[in-house]
Formats: structure tokens, C-alpha cells, sequence
């Protein structure tokens, strides 16, 4: 996505800015349906994560985060539910 506002003739910085503010706008809206904690979540942490994969260059790690939260949040939905 980076490379279609380049291509755009953005500088190299203004293209991973825009891009991130897309992914984040589309992340938020797409998560609103869900619960509040994880709407929050996403508002929070989408350009935490989106950072992390644009400086390591790889999503590798932004998706190992991503993965270990969400386990997370579904054993503490679920420890807690049954109690």
C-alpha cells in the first residue's frame, strides 16, 4: 500500500504516514461491529502495529503481537465466562 502513494509522488515519508492512516481508518471501522474492548484495541494499537511491521520491514513480528493479544483476550473471555 506504501508503494501506491509513492507512486503517487509522495515523499518517502508522507507515503508510509498516509498509508498507515488508511489501514487504521479501515482497521477502526472494521472493528466497530465487534466489542467495545476490541474496537478500543484496534484504535490503540493499529498504528502501534502497523509502525512495528514498517520499520522491521517484515509483518512478522506486528502479526506475532497481534496473535499473542488475541489469545490473550480469548482465554481471559473464557476463563472468565466460565466462572
Amino acid at each position: 500500500l506504501r508503494r501506491v502513494f509513492q507512486d503517487l509522488k509522495l515523499t518517502e515519508e508522507l507515503s508510509w504516514k498516509v498509508a498507515l492512516l488508511w489501514v487504521w481508518a479501515f482497521e477502526v471501522l472494521y472493528h466497530l461491529v465487534k466489542p467495545d474492548l476490541e474496537a478500543w484495541g484496534m484504535l490503540l494499537f493499529s498504528p502501534i502495529l502497523s509502525l512495528i511491521a514498517i520499520r522491521t520491514k517484515s509483518f512478522w513480528t506486528a502479526y506475532a503481537i497481534h496473535l499473542y493479544v488475541e489469545v490473550v483476550f480469548i482465554l481471559t473471555i473464557s476463563l472468565g465466562a466460565s466462572n
